[in-house]
C-alpha cells in the first residue's frame, strides 16, 4: 500500500512539474534561435524571440522559476539514490533509462531542448557584467533548475547534461566571493580578482544593497544544495573536465572570506559525495579533491592570515575524513598530497614554515607503513637538486624532530627484543585503520609492500652508488677550489651520512629513529647553497636544545661519541665509502670551518650550533672553538656579533669556573662596548651590569664558595691581567650616567680591600668614584700610607695607583687637614723620588687635584708652582750632578733613582711648563742621541745609558716638546734618525708615542717621518708592531694623517702579519672604516701595488716612490717565494671591491699592463716577468669577476608578491645589462690586447705564454662565440689559439690523472735524457734543427710537392710559444715541448734562419748527426723523443726517414718495390751520421 502512495505522490509531482513547463510556452521559441544555441555550444546567445517576449511580458520569471525548481527538487529526492555498491553498468543503465517524467514531457510537446536553451539564456543574462539585480536571481533559479533536471533519472537517455552548460551553472558560484566582501552594507571594497569576476569597471562600480546581497547569497546557498543533489544522483564518470571543475568551485566555496557555516560545510558534503564510487574510481576522485586542496594548505592567497589559517585547519579535518571513509583507496592520494605540497610550496620562509605544519597534519593521517614510506621519500627529497625543495625538507625534518616519531623506536633498542616487536608490529593492524581486517590478510600486504618497497630501494641504491661515486670525483675538485661549501653527497661526514639507502623494511625501521633524521640535517650543513647550509645548521642547533629526550641523544651521541663514525661501523659499507669516510674531517672542526662561510646566516647559525654543542657537553669547551667565538666578536656582520655575545653569555652562565670562558668572555665581549651598533653596546652594559656590579657581595669568610658567587671576581682579575680598565671605565659610564650610585657598592667593594679580591676592588672604587666620588675617602689614604712604607709587589703597586686615583676623584670630600696631609706625604715622596715609576703620574695628578679642590681655579696655577716650582729645580739640579759631571754614579738604584726624576720631570712639565729651561731639554738629549759611529753621545759623568733610561728619557722629552714647539721642531727630526738605527723595542716604543702625540699638535713636523715609522710595522717585536699599527689607526680616524706616499702599501702588508691579532685589527680596520670614509682607496692604489711589490721600476709614471734601500728591504715582496704573500693582498683588496670598480680594474690591469707591454712601455724582460705574471694570474682569478655575475638564485628567496617579483626583474635586467657591457669590455679592448700580447710573447720565447694561455682559456669559457667571431679573419691564428687550449687541457688532465686516488697505481716513469754536458749539447742542436726546418718549409710548400709529396697537414705552429722556449729543470730545453715556429711568414719575405744553420737538408743533417754522434764515455747519448716530433722528422727530411715503431719490434719491410735497406746500407747510414753529428758538436764548442 505504502509503494502505490510513494507512486501516487511521486506522479503528482511529476504532473506539477509538467504543468509548470508548460506555462515556459517554449514553443513559441523559434527552432532557429534554439539551434543557434545549440550550435554555439551554450556559450553564446541572441536576445529572445520577439514573440516570446511578448507572450510573457506580464510573467513573473523569478517566482515561475522558484517554484520549477521547488518542484523539480521534490521529485528528485522522492526518487531512490543509487547505492555505492551498484555496479557501473547498472549505474549507467538506471540514469540512461527514460523515465515517466520525461517520456510524459515529450508527450506533451514541450521539447527538453528548448527548455534548457531558455535556462542557459537566464543563466548567460544573469551572469554579464551589466547584469541588473533580477537578471542575477533569474540566472542562479535557472542553474538551480538545470542542475535538479540533471538528477531526475533518465536525464542522461535525453542528452541534458552538456559540459559547457554545466560549467556555466557552476559560475553562478563566483559572485560569493564579491557578494561576501560586500556584506555588511558596503563597508569593504571587494577584492581585484572579484572585480574581475563580475567585470565591474573600477570607476563604474555598481553599489549593490546589503538586502539584495543577503537575497543573492540565500540563492547560492540552495544552488549548492542542488549541487548537493546532484553529486549524490548523478554519476560525472564521463565528465572529467566537469568533475575536476566542480571539485575546483567546491574548494573555492570553502575558501571564501566570510562564507556563511553551511556553505562551508555543504561545499566539503559535495566533495565528499564526489569520492563515491558512482563518479568513477574511489582513488582517482580522492586524488582530485586533495590536489585541488593544496592551496588551502599552503595557506596561499588573499585572505588575512586568520583566514587563511582557519581554511587550513578546515581542509586539514576533511582530508582526515575523507581518508577515514575511503580507506586503503585513499592512501595512495593521501602520499602523493604530501609530495605535492613539499613540490609546490612557496619559496618564502614563513610558506616553508605553514607548509611544513600542513605536511605534519597530514602525516599524523598515515597509517604507520604509509607514514614509513613517506618519510623514506622526504629522505630522498631532502637531496633534491633544487634549494627551494632541500629547504623544505629541513622545515619537515625539524618539525618532526620536535613532534616526535610515530612508531620510533630507540637508538640503542637493538637485538631480540626489537626483532620480536617487529615481528609483532607486521602481525598487528596499525591504530590508524578504522576497518577490521584478518590478520593473514594484513600479512599478506605487508608482505607484497615488502616486495614493492625492496624493488624501489634496489633501484634507488644503484642510483645513489652512481650519485655517490659522481660526488667523490666532484668533492675532490671541489676541496682544491676556493670555496669550502660542498654537497651532502660529496662532503658529508661518516656520522651524517644515511645509514642504507634502499627501501626495505629494515631501512624503513631505521628512517624513524631520531639518530638518522640528525645525521641527515647534520649532512645538510654541507650543501652547496647558502640558505640551506644555513638553515641546517638552524634546525641542528634546535636539535641540540630540544625538549625531545630522543633528540638530545642523537644529538649527543653525534658530537661526543667522536668525530669518526666507528670502526666497525666503517667496515661494514663498501671500499669507496670506507674511502669516503677516511677522507672526513672533525665534526667540530666543519662546524668551524662554517663559521667562516662567507655568508651571514651561516656564519651566526653555525655559531649557534657550537655554542649549543659546548653547553651540551663539557669537553667540547675547548681553546679552539671558544677561539671561533672570540674571533667573531669583531665580525662585520650585525648577526654574528650579537650570536657571540649571546653565546659567550650563555657559556660564562653554564661554566662559570671555566678560565678559558671567563677569558674569552673579557676578550671578546668588553671590546664591544665600542661596537658601531647602539644594540650590541646595550647587551655589553647590561652584561656587566648584571653580571660583575650586581654579583658583589659584601666580603664574608668562606661565603665565596660557590663558582657564580667567584665569577664577578673571576672577571674583574681578567680586566685587570689585560690591562681592559679602559673598556669597563666606557661601560661605567653608561651603567652609572643619570644613575645614583647606592652605597651598598661601595661598602661591598669596600669589604674587599685587603682580601685576594684587593687589585680588582680597587680598580672598580677608582672607576666608580669618577663618575660617584666616594663619600669617606679617608680609608683610601690610610692604605696608601700604610703600603707605601712596605716592599711592593706588581699587584700591590696597582692596587696603590688605584687607591691614588680614588684620592684624587673624591679630594673634594677630604677634610681640610686629610687633604693638607695627603698633598704633603705625596710631594715628600716625589721630591725624594721614592715612589715606583708606574705611581709617578698617579700622584702628581692627585696633588694637584688637592690643590684645585682646596683653593678653586681662582689662582689654582700660582699654586701650583708653589710646590711644582721647587720639585723641578730639585730634578734639574740632580740630572745636572749626576749627567754632567765626571764620574757620575753607577748601579741599578742610581738608575732607578734617575729614571724617576726624569718621569717625575715630564709630568711636572705639563703643568707648569714655564718653569723648564733649555738646559732640561739639553740633559735629555744627552742621554737620547746616538753618534754616527754607534756610539751613544753622553759626556760628563754618564756613560753607555741604558735602554731603559734612553726610553723614559724619550718619553719625557716628548712631554716637553709639547709645549715648546721651538724644541719640538730640533727633537722630531732626531727621534726619527733614532727609529732608523736602534733595535730596542722598549725605545722604538717610546719613540712611536712620542711622534704619535706630537703628531695631534704639530702634524707637519711629523708627517715627514711617518716613513720610519711605517717601519716599525715590521718590527720583530709584537708590542712595537701593535703599538705602531694602534697609534697609526687613531691618527688616521682622527684625520691628522692622510694615506699618500707608502704608507697604505705598508699598512695593508700587515693583513700578512704571523699574529692573528694584527691581522683582525688591520682587517677589521680597512673593512668598516676605511673603505666607509674612501671606498674607492683599494682600486686607486690596486696598480700601484703591482708595480710596488714587485719592485718594477722602468715605468714611465708608476712605482715613482722615494724609498730608502732599508726601507725597500723591509717592505719587500719581490721574488717567485713571495708570490702567494703579495697575492694574498691582492685578492683581499678584490673580494673588498664592488662589481663597478672590479669591472674598471680588470680593464685597468690590461691596458696599463698588458696593453704596456705590447706598446712597449713595459719592456719584456726578467724584471717584468713577475709583474706580467701577477697580472695575468689576477686576471684569471675569481675575486675580480663580478659579483652580480657570479651569484646564483640558489642563495636568493624567490618573490611571490608583486614588489618581490619586480625586484626579480629588476635584479635579472641589472645582470643582462652588466652582463653585455663586461662582454662588450672584453670584445673590443681586452681581446685585441691578449691576441697581440701572444704575439709579442711568442716571438721573445717568453715563459709567460703559459699564463696568458689560461687567461685566454678562462675567457674563452666565458667568451667563446665572441671571441671565435673576432678571430674569423684571421684563421691561422684562430687555429693556433685552438691547438694550444688542446695541449693546455691535455696538460691539465695529465696532472689531474697523475693526482689520482690514494689507491690508484702510480704512472708508468718516464725516461729523461741525461743531464750531461754532451747531452745538452745535443738537445739543443736538435731542438735548433727543428725550428729551423719547420721555419724554411712553411714558406716552401711548393717545394715539397715538386718532390712528389703533398704538403703536410701540420699542427698550429708557435714561435717558441708555451713552454717551448722555457729550458728544463736541468738546464737543457725540453724536446717534447719543443714547437716550430708559424708557417705563414711575414709580407716582406721569408723569416730570417737562425745564425750558424743552412737549408732544411743540412739542419737536418746536423740533427742526425748530434743524435749518432758517441759520447766520450762511448755510451749513446739518452735521449727522449716524443712521437709528434718524430713524425714532424719523417715529413720534412726528403733524405732520412727515421723510423718511430716501438722499442724492440722487429724489422718489417717499408711498403713499395724496393724492400727493406741492407745492412751495408744501414752501416754507412750510421757511419754518414756519426760523422755529421761529430762535426755539429765541434762547431757547437766553437761557438761557445
Amino acid at each position: 500500500m505504502s509503494d502505490n502512495s510513494g507512486m501516487d505522490a511521486i506522479q503528482a509531482e511529476t504532473a506539477q512539474l509538467l504543468g509548470l513547463l508548460n506555462k515556459y510556452e517554449t514553443e513559441l521559441l523559434s527552432t532557429a534561435w534554439v539551434e543557434g544555441v545549440i550550435d554555439t555550444d551554450y556559450t553564446e546567445c541572441e536576445a529572445l524571440p520577439a514573440r516570446f517576449e511578448e507572450q510573457h511580458i506580464q510573467t513573473n520569471w523569478i517566482s515561475l522559476l522558484t517554484e520549477t525548481g521547488r518542484v523539480c527538487r521534490s521529485v528528485v529526492q522522492q526518487t531512490a539514490a543509487p547505492s555505492d555498491t551498484s555496479a557501473d553498468a547498472s549505474v549507467l543503465e538506471r540514469s540512461s533509462a527514460p523515465s515517466g517524467f520525461w517520456t510524459a514531457l515529450a508527450e506533451s510537446g514541450t521539447q527538453h531542448k528548448h527548455v534548457i536553451s531558455l535556462l542557459f539564456y537566464f543563466m548567460y543574462s544573469g551572469q554579464k557584467s551589466d547584469a541588473s539585480f533580477e537578471e542575477r536571481q533569474a540566472g542562479m533559479l535557472a542553474a538551480s533548475v538545470y542542475l535538479d533536471l540533471l538528477a531526475i533519472p533518465g536525464s542522461n537517455a535525453f542528452r541534458v547534461f552538456h559540459p559547457v552548460l554545466y560549467s556555466r551553472a557552476l559560475d553562478s558560484f563566483k559572485l560569493l566571493s564579491a557578494l561576501t566582501a560586500r556584506r555588511g552594507g558596503g563597508a569593504r571594497r571587494p577584492s581585484r580578482a572579484a572585480e574581475d569576476e563580475l567585470g565591474v569597471e573600477e570607476d563604474e562600480e555598481e553599489v549593490m544593497e546589503p538586502a539584495e546581497a543577503a537575497r543573492l547569497l540565500r540563492l547560492l546557498a540552495g544552488l549548492l544544495g542542488d549541487l548537493l543533489l546532484l553529486t549524490e544522483r548523478f554519476s560525472l564518470r564521463h565528465g572529467a573536465e566537469s568533475l575536476e571543475d566542480t571539485v575546483q568551485t567546491l574548494v573555492e566555496i570553502t575558501r571564501a572570506d566570510g562564507v556563511r557555516p553551511e556553505l562551508t560545510h555543504n561545499a566539503f558534503c559535495c566533495l565528499t559525495s564526489i569520492c563515491r564510487p558512482l563518479h568513477g574510481s574511489v582513488t582517482r576522485s580522492v586524488a582530485l579533491v586533495l590536489r585541488a586542496l593544496i592551496p588551502a594548505l599552503l595557506m596561499v592567497g588573499e585572505q588575512p592570515p586568520r583566514a587563511l589559517t582557519a581554511g587550513r585547519d578546515l581542509a586539514v579535518r576533511f582530508v582526515g575524513q575523507l581518508v577515514r571513509s575511503a580507506g586503503v583507496l585513499a592512501e595512495p592520494a593521501l602520499q602523493t598530497l604530501v609530495q605535492n605540497v613539499c613540490l609546490r610550496v612557496p619559496e618564502r620562509a614563513e610558506q616553508r614554515q605553514r607548509g611544513a605544519q600542513a605536511v605534519m597534519r597530514l602525516l599524523r593521517l598515515m597509517p604507520l607503513p604509509l607514514y614509513t614510506q613517506t618519510l623514506r621519500w622526504l629522505r630522498d627529497f631532502a637531496r633534491h637538486e633544487k634549494t627551494g625543495h632541500r629547504l623544505f625538507a629541513l622545515e619537515v625534518l625539524s618539525q618532526l624532530l620536535a613532534e616526535g616519531l610515530r612508531g620510533s623506536t630507540s637508538d640503542s633498542d637493538t637485538g631480540p627484543g626489537r626483532r620480536a616487536r617487529r615481528r609483532s608490529s607486521r602481525r598487528s593492524p596499525t591504530p590508524d585503520s578504522t576497518s577490521e581486517s584478518d590478520p593473514e590478510d594484513w600479512e599478506a600486504a605487508q608482505r607484497r609492500e615488502s616486495a614493492e618497497n625492496a624493488r624501489e630501494g634496489g633501484r634507488e641504491s644503484r642510483a645513489g652508488g652512481r650519485q655517490s661515486r659522481a660526488g667523490r670525483r666532484e668533492s675532490r675538485d671541489g676541496e682544491r677550489g676556493s670555496q669550502e661549501s660542498r654537497p651532502e653527497s660529496q662532503e658529508a661526514g661518516p656520522e651524517s651520512q644515511p645509514e642504507g639507502s634502499g627501501g626495505s623494511q629494515e631501512d624503513g625501521e631505521r628512517a624513524m629513529t631520531h639518530a638518522f633524521l640528525v645525521r641527515l640535517i647534520f649532512a645538510q650543513c654541507r650543501d652547496p647553497a647558502a640558505t640551506v647550509r644555513a638553515r641546517a645548521l638552524n634546525v641542528l642547533a634546535e636539535c641540540t636544545v630540544s625538549a625531545d629526550s630522543a633528540t638530545r641523544a642523537a644529538v649527543r651521541r653525534l658530537f661526543t661519541a667522536g668525530a669518526r663514525r666507528p670502526s666497525a661501523e666503517r667496515q661494514e659499507g663498501s671500499g669507496a665509502e670506507n674511502e669516503e669516510n677516511e677522507e672526513q674531517e672533525d665534526i667540530m672542526a666543519m662546524l668551524r670551518r662554517r663559521a667562516k662561510d662567507s655568508k651571514v646566516m651561516v656564519r651566526k647559525s653555525s655559531l649557534q650550533v657550537i655554542e649549543n654543542i659546548m653547553r651540551l657537553n663539557p669537553s667540547c669547551v675547548t681553546p679552539e672553538n671558544l677561539q671561533v667565538l672570540l674571533e667573531h666578536c669583531r665580525d662585520p656582520a650585525l648577526l654574528a656579533r650579537k650570536q657571540c655575545q649571546s653565546s659567550l653569555i650563555g657559556l660564562v652562565t653554564q661554566y662559570p669556573a671555566d678560565d678559558g670562558v671567563c677569558e674569552a668572555v673579557v676578550r671578546g665581549l668588553l671590546p664591544q662596548i665600542h661596537d658601531p651598533e647602539n644594540k650590541v653596546q646595550e647587551r655589553v652594559i647590561q652584561f656587566v651590569d648584571q653580571t660583575i656590579l650586581a654579583g658583589i657581595r659584601p666580603f664574608e669568610e668562606g661565603a665565596l664558595s660557590r663558582p657564580d658567587e667567584q665569577l664577578p671576581w673571576k672577571l674583574l682579575d681578567l680586566i685587570v691581567k689585560f690591562c681592559f680598565q679602559k673598556y669597563l671605565h666606557t661601560i661605567m659610564q653608561a651603567v652609572f650616567s643619570g644613575q645614583k650610585i647606592k652605597p651598598g657598592v661601595f661598602r661591598a667593594l669596600r669589604s674587599h680591600v685587603g682580601t685576594a679580591n684587593n687589585a680588582p676592588a680597587w680598580m672598580c672604587l677608582a672607576l666608580i668614584s669618577r663618575f660617584a666620588p666616594v663619600e669617606q675617602p679617608l680609608f683610601a689614604l690610610d692604605y696608601f700610607t700604610e703600603q707605601i712604607q712596605n716592599e711592593l709587589m706588581t699587584e700591590e703597586v696597582f692596587a696603590l695607583q688605584q687607591s691614588l686615583h680614588v684620592l684624587q676623584f673624591s679630594a673634594a670630600r677630604l677634610s681640610p687637614e686629610a687633604a693638607t696631609r695627603l698633598q704633603t706625604q705625596l710631594t715628600g715622596l716625589l721630591r725624594a723620588a721614592a715612589l715606583p715609576v708606574e705611581l709617578l703620574s698617579a700622584a702628581v695628578d692627585t696633588v694637584a687635584m688637592v690643590t684645585l679642590e682646596r683653593g678653586g681655579e681662582d689662582g689654582y696655577q700660582q699654586r701650583l708652582e708653589e710646590w711644582c716650582g721647587p720639585l723641578i729645580e730639585d730634578c734639574e739640579d740632580f740630572l745636572s750632578k749626576e749627567l754632567l759631571q765626571p764620574g757620575g754614579g753607577q748601579g741599578s738604584l742610581w738608575e732607578d733613582r734617575l729614571l724617576r726624576q726624569i718621569h717625575t720631570l715630564g709630568d711636572l712639565a705639563q703643568l707648569v711648563p714655564q718653569r723648564v729651561n733649555k738646559r732640561c731639554f739639553l740633559m735629555l738629549q744627552n742621554i737620547i742621541y746616538v753618534e754616527k759611529n754607534g756610539r751613544r753621545g753622553a759626556s760628563g759623568g754618564l756613560q753607555d745609558p741604558s735602554a731603559r733610561l734612553r726610553s723614559v728619557a724619550i718619553a719625557t722629552l716628548g712631554k716637553l716638546c709639547l709645549q715648546h714647539e721651538q724644541m719640538a721642531k730640533r727633537v722630531v727630526p732626531a727621534l726619527g734618525k733614532i727609529l732608523d738605527v736602534t733595535e730596542d723595542p722598549a725605545i722604538k716604543n717610546n719613540v712611536v708615542f712620542t711622534l704619535s702625540d706630537m703628531c695631534v699638535r704639530y702634524a707637519t713636523l711629523v708627517d715627514p717621518l711617518m716613513p720610519q715609522v711605517t717601519c716599525c710595522l715590521k718590527d720583530r717585536s709584537l708590542v712595537v708592531r701593535r703599538n705602531t699599527l694602534i697609534l697609526l689607526i687613531r691618527l688616521l680616524q682622527e684625520d691628522y694623517l692622510k694615506l699618500k706616499g707608502t704608507f697604505f702599501f705598508r699598512l695593508i702588508q700587515c693583513l700578512l702579519d704571523p699574529e692573528p691579532e694584527i691581522r683582525q685589527l688591520i682587517r677589521f680596520y680597512l673593512t668598516e672604516r676605511l673603505l666607509k670614509r674612501q671606498p674607492k682607496v683599494f682600486f686607486q692604489h690596486f696598480v700601484e701595488c703591482l708595480f710596488l711589490y714587485n719592485e718594477y721600476e722602468d715605468h714611465e709614471s708608476y712605482n715613482k716612490l722615494a724609498q730608502t734601500a732599508r726601507e725597500r728591504e723591509v717592505f719587500s715582496l719581490k721574488g717567485p717565494e713571495q708570490r702567494p704573500r703579495r697575492m694574498l693582498v691582492y685578492k683581499f683588496m678584490l673580494e673588498h671591491m664592488p662589481d663597478d670598480q672590479r669591472f674598471q680594474m680588470s680593464h685597468k690591469l690590461c691596458q696599463d699592463i698588458l696593453g704596456g707591454v705590447v706598446d712597449g712601455k713595459i719592456a719584456l724582460s726578467a724584471a717584468s716577468v713577475p709583474l706580467l705574471r701577477d697580472t695575468l694570474a689576477l686576471l684569471s682569478c675569481d675575486e675580480i669577476k663580478l659579483q652580480s655575475l657570479k651569484t646564483s638564485p640558489e642563495d636568493a628567496e624567490p618573490a611571490t608578491d608583486a614588489s618581490g617579483m619586480a625586484e626579480v626583474f629588476q635584479a635579472v635586467a641589472k645582470k643582462t645589462l652588466i652582463s653585455q657591457v663586461v662582454k662588450k669590455n672584453v670584445i673590443e679592448n681586452m681581446v685585441p690586447i691578449i691576441i697581440a700580447l701572444k704575439h709579442k710573447l711568442e716571438t721573445a720565447r717568453s715563459p709567460l705564454l703559459k699564463e696568458l694561455m689560461i687567461y685566454l682559456k678562462d675567457l674563452m669559457k666565458d667568451y667563446k662565440n665572441e671571441i671565435q667571431d673576432i678571430l674569423v679573419a684571421d684563421k691561422q691564428l684562430a687555429k693556433e689559439i685552438e691547438f694550444d687550449m688542446k695541449r693546455l687541457s691535455e696538460a691539465a688532465e695529465g696532472a689531474g690523472d697523475g693526482d689520482g686516488g690514494e689507491g690508484a697505481p702510480p704512472p708508468p716513469a718516464t725516461p729523461r735524457p741525461a743531464t750531461t754536458p754532451s747531452n745538452r749539447r745535443i738537445q739543443s742542436v736538435l731542438v735548433e734543427a727543428i725550428r729551423s726546418a719547420h721555419r724554411m718549409t712553411a714558406g716552401r710548400p711548393a717545394a715539397a710537392a715538386e718532390d712528389g709529396q703533398p704538403p703536410p697537414e701540420e699542427p698550429p705552429c708557435h714561435n717558441g710559444g708555451g713552454e717551448g722556449g722555457r729550458p728544463a729543470a736541468d738546464g737543457s730545453p725540453e724536446l717534447a715541448a719543443a714547437a716550430p715556429a708559424p708557417a705563414a711568414a711575414p709580407a716582406g719575405g721569408p723569416e730570417r734562419q737562425s745564425p750558424g744553420l743552412g737549408s732544411p737538408t743540412r739542419d737536418l743533417r746536423e740533427m742526425l748527426r748530434a743524435i749518432s754522434t758517441p759520447q766520450a764515455d762511448g755510451a749513446a747519448p739518452n735521449l727522449t723523443f716524443v712521437d709528434r716530433d718524430v713524425s714532424a722528422i719523417l715529413r720534412l727530411s726528403p733524405i732520412v726517414r727515421v723510423s718511430s715503431r716501438p722499442p724492440g719490434a722487429p724489422d718489417t719491410p717499408a711498403g713499395g718495390g724496393d724492400g727493406a735497406p741492407s745492412e751495408r746500407r744501414k752501416s754507412a747510414r750510421r757511419g754518414l751520421v756519426a760523422d755529421l753529428a761529430a762535426e755539429a758538436i765541434q762547431e757547437q764548442d766553437e761557438r761557445a
